[in-house]
């Protein structure tokens, strides 16, 4: 059986709907969760992926956060042997970062639904095959980073550009929040972190969170079915029929 790493940073950050395909391919999961501490010793070259989750921390806040070098590392190691890696917001951030990409505060959070388009380079990726030329996608962000040398821009935004892109031939990074549920979403909004990124935890502001979420979750779980299948089938073999992903 397989095996994934799965880099976690805060507890209600998890691989959401990410899980219910990986248990399709049949992919054992082991979690590090660095907000418990960490054992510099671990043995990435007998996995056969990563993933590595969200967080509120920047990437550049090495100092407060040591064990974003030690990500640092083993992403760079498990790249160069060709082993599959997906990030996810923060996840990305440190791809980004990993290979020359600068990680900053970008100029406004962005928290809630938002607009992405394809770019050129999406037209032979094979998980983004079934995206409309725009889509709606949930964020929950506030750095953001510069394209690695090399790297292809898959979708992009208008106010934060850079929201997918590939690295080589298995490494992919993703700022928005593809995995996340509706049920996720609304324990997210129930957070501290929550009220800390808007400062200002309007009743109106959730309200419309959570009404934008009931209308675009159901295409939003398509695509995650769709785009994280994408991402397995290129490098295993599912061993079970899949279900349509639950929010």
């Amino acid at each position: 059986m397989r095996k994934l790493l799965v880099f976690q940073h805060v507890k209600h950050k998890t691989l959401g709907l990410l899980d219910q395909v990986m248990a399709y391919y049949n992919l054992r999961r082991r979690y590090v969760n660095f907000s418990r501490g960490y054992d510099r010793g671990i043995n990435y070259k007998k996995y056969h992926g990563l993933i590595v989750l969200g967080g509120p921390m920047g990437v550049y806040e090495n100092d407060r956060y040591r064990h974003l070098s030690y990500e640092i590392e083993i992403i760079r190691c498990m790249h160069e042997l060709g082993i599959p890696i997906l990030g996810i917001c923060l996840g990305s951030q440190l791809i980004a970062h990993s290979f020359g990409g600068s990680v900053y505060p970008h100029t406004e959070k962005e928290i809630g639904w938002y607009e992405v388009q394809k770019t050129k380079y999406v037209r032979d990726d094979l998980l983004f095959k079934d995206w409309n030329k725009i889509e709606q996608v949930f964020q929950w962000h506030g750095d953001t980073f510069d394209l690695p040398s090399g790297a292809k821009l898959l979708m992009k935004g208008q106010g934060c550009k850079n929201q997918a892109f590939k690295l080589g031939d298995t490494t992919y990074g993703f700022q928005f929040h593809l995995e996340a549920s509706l049920d996720m979403i609304k324990k997210w909004l129930l957070t501290v972190q929550f009220t800390e990124d808007t400062k200002d935890n309007s009743i109106e502001f959730t309200d419309k969170i959570n009404c934008d979420s009931k209308y675009y979750i159901d295409n939003s779980n398509q695509l995650a079915e769709n785009t994280f299948s994408g991402f397995f089938k290129s490098f295993f073999e599912p061993t079970i029929n899949i279900t349509t992903l639950k929010s």
